[in-house]
């Protein structure tokens, strides 16, 4: 299989990744990954590829504002986890443009096999996808009949089909399945059937949540690329000061806005509260740093702002189920 990307403003193709179908019979699992240099951005990424399941993810960054288009030349069932940044773009079998936000996850079938989005320059973005042939997804309608059914029977008739009638949140518990499949060992035995489980399991949450998110069209409060970067400052702010974040109140006032049009554009855009998005950005730094790092759990707790170990404790285990300790010898 290969998939390609192409730039309106520069005629030759910017990468290719080439894919070999992998039959049933071959237990390996063939894989891919370094960094890229487009001239004009860079990047990096990583591929897995097993019998029938594609499995590509990567961050990357542009000098400046492109369009770019994305060509597959397989039929594909894909599962979309847009990590970082937002963008705006379509795929062809599906109408108008849309505003394709950070944090937001989609499982779809789209016959045309491409699609057209517009990155911002400056801006890094991340991204994961998970596809599977179509022989594979039969394969798993089989075993599920009535879960994919319905999705599948669109497939079947080869028209456009998204699991839900939105994008819909990525969740911390699909974040985690994520972060274990593209960094897992490379000496990890029976890495085929880890792979494969842990794709399962992700495909099981995005069902979940489809089936129990009920189809409303949400009053927009995002209309233009003006207030988006407001947002988008916004939350750079709270990174940087994540350790000491500014009131929501002072907050707006330091990106040009006001606290409620902050607080709605903020939960539209990235699909989380301010406050939830600060948790989840400390948690996610704390499981890092207790990974890959030796520094004692008080010293992480210090860094990201809690007056007390005991706080940061409570707060690592009602997110992740686990305390902080605990994830170390995991």
């Amino acid at each position: 299989m290969k998939f390609s990307l192409h730039v309106d403003q520069v005629p030759e193709t910017l990468h290719e990744f080439d894919l070999p179908i992998v039959p049933a019979s071959d237990p390996k699992v063939y894989r891919d990954g370094g960094f890229l240099d487009f001239g004009f951005g860079n990047g990096n990424f990583k591929q897995y590829n097993l019998n029938g399941i594609f499995v590509l993810g990567g961050g990357f960054t542009f000098n400046d504002d492109l369009r770019i288009r994305g060509q597959a030349d397989e039929d594909l069932v894909e599962m979309s986890f847009h990590l970082k940044g937002t963008v705006s773009g379509k795929m062809d079998d599906f109408g108008d443009e849309v505003i394709i936000q950070e944090n937001q996850q989609t499982l779809c079938y789209t016959p045309s096999k491409s699609g057209v989005f517009n990155f911002r320059g400056k801006q890094a973005y991340q991204n994961f996808e998970v596809s599977f042939t179509r022989e594979y997804f039969e394969q798993l309608v089989a075993r599920y009949p009535y879960l994919l059914a319905d999705f599948y029977e669109k497939v079947v008739r080869q028209e456009p089909v998204m699991l839900a009638d939105t994008n819909l949140p990525i969740t911390p518990e699909m974040r985690m399945i994520i972060h274990e499949l593209l960094n897992q060992p490379l000496d990890r035995n029976l890495q085929r059937i880890f792979i494969e489980a842990k794709v399962l399991e992700l495909l099981a949450l995005q069902v979940e949540q489809a089936q129990s998110s009920p189809s409303i069209k949400a009053k927009t409060y995002i209309n233009n690329t003006k207030d988006l970067n407001k947002i988008h400052e916004a939350k750079e702010i709270l990174v940087a000061r994540a350790d000491n974040p500014p009131t929501i109140y002072e907050l707006a006032k330091m990106v040009g806005t006001n606290d409620f049009k902050l607080k709605k554009g903020f939960k539209e855009v990235f699909n989380n509260t301010i406050f939830g998005f600060l948790l989840d950005f400390k948690m996610e730094k704390a499981r890092n740093l207790l990974r890959y790092t030796d520094k004692p759990t008080s010293e992480i707790a210090h860094l990201l702002g809690y007056s007390h170990p005991g706080h940061f404790t409570n707060a690592f285990k009602k997110k992740y189920g686990i305390t902080p300790s605990s994830i170390r010898s995991i």
